[in-house]
């Protein structure tokens, strides 16, 4: 998640139903796409390929996820 000082206070939700996902979407960009190289068959490199612990980085990360990085990050 970009370091910011703070997080609007409107998503500082006590449970990830209540956040507003797009708007969070549209405001801030969590996590970091993988550096290392793909496998020329696939579109993730090898490790992640096997294994996509947080999710697709592909795609836009659901509510829950966001809210594990919000509070994980201690932005709460």
């Amino acid at each position: 998640m970009l370091k910011l000082n703070n997080i609007d206070n409107k998503f500082k939700v006590d449970d990830f139903n209540d956040l507003d996902i797009d708007d969070f979407n549209s405001k801030y960009i969590i996590g970091l796409r993988c550096s290392r190289n793909k496998d020329n068959k696939n579109k993730y490199c090898k490790t992640h390929t096997k294994h996509l612990i947080h999710g697709d980085y592909l795609e836009l990360p659901d509510k829950e996820l966001c809210y594990h990085f919000i509070k994980d990050g201690k932005y709460l």
